[in-house]
């Protein structure tokens, strides 16, 4: 029997990748878990679906962000 894909679980992978992902740069494990926080309430507050581009944004969302937090970086 073939498995289904279970779209919260593929979310949550995404939202995991970009944790890691930040933290690869330097941010801690709760930063980077507030700056995912942060992008669910942006993205709801565009409208923006919870599709494949979603967590891809995201994480462009809190680059740029962070680039803007800190000057000369």
């Amino acid at each position: 029997m073939a498995r289904r894909s279970d779209p919260e679980r593929i979310d949550a992978a995404r939202r995991a990748a970009v944790i890691y992902s930040s933290m690869d740069t330097g941010m801690d494990q709760a930063t980077a878990e507030r700056w995912c926080d942060a992008w669910i309430v942006e993205a709801t507050g565009r409208g923006l679906p919870r599709d494949s581009a979603y967590w891809q944004l995201g994480s462009e969302w809190i680059a740029a962000g962070r680039a803007a937090r800190r000057p000369g970086w």
